[in-house]
């Protein structure tokens, strides 16, 4: 994905289509809206409120206004994915366990930050950074594809 992002770039490509699986993240997925902000305060991250709107906010807009290639769709929608997953597969067992609130910011930290920006690599054609990824985080909890609170079904919507 990172060779096609660069011969795209070369070519100044871009377009206004989105790739499916992006679409899907950028879609609401829940039938009842509950909103970031209320899905932090059922988790007791209401401390958060603040961080979390800035960032989402931050990734909205850049998702917004990009008219991203192809390749860069297409690497969006697997870090989104690859977010999706790792909150879903620890953060709830880890609420359910009573983790303290600083715990799981570690847990989010080690299984999905540091782990995504490994993926990144050295290159990172798409100069995502650590506030880029947790913008990704309070993105999907916004749409509704992650709670912040114990027993969490993911979607079998993908």
């Amino acid at each position: 994905m990172a060779e096609e992002y660069k011969k795209e770039s070369a070519n100044d490509k871009v377009i206004t289509e989105v790739v499916g699986k992006l679409q899907h993240f950028i879609s609401n997925i829940d039938t009842e809206f509950i909103g970031l902000e209320q899905k932090l305060i059922n988790g007791g991250f209401q401390n958060e409120l603040q961080f979390a709107n800035l960032l989402k906010e931050q990734y909205t807009k850049y998702l917004a206004s990009n008219n991203l290639s192809r390749a860069s769709q297409k690497i969006h929608a697997f870090l989104l994915a690859r977010i999706y997953v790792a909150f879903n597969m620890y953060v709830p067992e880890a609420i359910n366990e009573g983790k303290s609130n600083s715990e799981i910011k570690d847990i989010i930290l080690e299984k999905i930050v540091q782990p995504v920006e490994d993926v990144l690599g050295v290159d990172n054609v798409l100069e995502l950074y650590q506030d880029d990824v947790m913008s990704m985080v309070y993105f999907l909890t916004g749409n509704c594809h992650i709670k912040w609170e114990g027993n969490a079904n993911i979607s079998s919507s993908l």
